[in-house]
């Protein structure tokens, strides 16, 4: 009986973990909010999160909501939802970006899926499509085989949905030269 409800009660853990409760996505709620970043919650302080690397260590993983914010309807509820960009900057060579999105039930906010974008990207804006309920990131990436120090120059729209709990990808458009469309 009791393997039966740690799953259960490890679902709650992580849900409570992952939401805010306040009556409106203010931007304070979400600079103060519990984010999860692959199988890690990081719950920020005015905008952040940083913790050691290493215990006794001088490198620190650092975790930054940028100001990218797009409030709309992205579970059909007609509710007021959110997606935003996360940076997280583990202390090694890499700058990695995600989408979070959250979701309203009553009065909590919950980080409901957070998916991977890109390393050393340039992420631009975030549209949400009220009609579809899908997210679209426009970013700067680099050509596929190009070296990470080359600056990310190719304009992409990447287009997700979030369907059971995750993020899923629908279309990525074809990567093109800025100035160039195809």
């Amino acid at each position: 009986m009791i393997a039966r409800a740690l799953p259960v009660l490890a679902l709650l853990i992580t849900t409570l973990a992952t939401a805010c409760s306040c009556p409106s996505l203010t931007t304070m709620a979400l600079r103060n909010g519990a984010y999860r970043i692959d199988e890690d919650i990081v719950a920020l302080t005015d905008g952040e999160y940083r913790h050691p690397v290493m215990e006794d260590s001088a490198m620190e993983r650092v975790v930054t909501l940028t100001d990218i914010v797009e409030k709309g309807d992205l579970d059909g509820r007609g509710g007021d939802d959110a997606a935003v960009i996360l940076i997280d900057d583990p202390g090694g060579s890499g700058t990695f970006y995600h989408l979070a999105v959250l979701f309203r039930h009553d009065d909590v906010y919950e980080n409901v899926a957070t998916e991977f974008l890109g390393d050393r990207i340039q992420v631009q804006s975030v549209v949400i499509d009220d009609m579809t309920h899908g997210i679209t990131v426009h970013a700067l990436v680099r050509n596929e085989g190009d070296a990470m120090a080359v600056t990310p120059e190719v304009q992409v729209a990447m287009r997700y949905m979030v369907v059971g709990g995750r993020i899923s990808p629908v279309r990525q458009s074809v990567p093109t030269p800025i100035g160039n469309s195809r």
